[in-house]
């Protein structure tokens, strides 16, 4: 995750409390799992959507939430995506964001390759400042072993970041500086 992660603004979940759909989230597709093994980098349960079946498109939304009086809204979770290399059809995995309730969508985060990792998204040109917000998770998986896991999943505000300090300046000519920092910063 983040250096410094985001304080909760709209949502937060970790999908340990049960090993079913959280409350309010809804799958509006195919369903989720939510009791296999953790393969984020996170601990506990996971959301985990997989091909077993034939192709189809997973979703998993969030309820509606509010950044009102949230100038910079960052999204962070863990994932593991894990794409098969012998599929020759599309497979992605998207993250889209509505600020209308889920009348309309737009896509902020998008793979087509495998990925496993922590992933932060600013959200704020989408999201600052709305009374309406939700998140979708979408996947579109052929037949043939492709999933993918999510965990930790939080919509917050932006940190500020840390000022550093002993930042130093060197003037290297007419037009050009050289700035060194030894990676201290202020306490945040």
């Amino acid at each position: 995750m983040p250096a410094c992660a985001p304080a909760v603004v709209g949502i937060a979940q970790n999908f340990n409390a049960s090993q079913t759909l959280p409350p309010d989230w809804t799958m509006p597709t195919f369903p989720w799992e939510f009791n296999r093994p953790n393969t984020t980098g996170g601990t506990g349960n996971a959301a985990y959507a997989d091909a077993i079946g034939g192709t189809n498109t997973r979703e998993l939304v969030t309820p509606v939430f509010s950044t009102l009086g949230t100038s910079a809204v960052l999204l962070t979770f863990r994932t593991d995506l894990y794409i098969y290399s012998g599929q020759t059809q599309l497979q992605e995995a998207m993250v889209d964001i509505s600020t209308n309730g889920g009348a309309t969508w737009s896509t902020v985060w998008d793979k087509t390759a495998a990925y496993k990792g922590a992933v932060a998204v600013d959200l704020s040109q989408w999201a600052a400042n709305q009374p309406n917000v939700m998140v979708r998770f979408r996947v579109i998986l052929p037949y043939g072993g492709s999933y993918w896991q999510l965990d930790d999943v939080v919509v917050g505000a932006m940190p500020t970041p840390a000022t550093p300090t002993n930042l130093s300046v060197t003037l290297s000519g007419v037009s050009d500086a050289l700035l060194a920092w030894n990676g201290s910063g202020g306490s945040k």
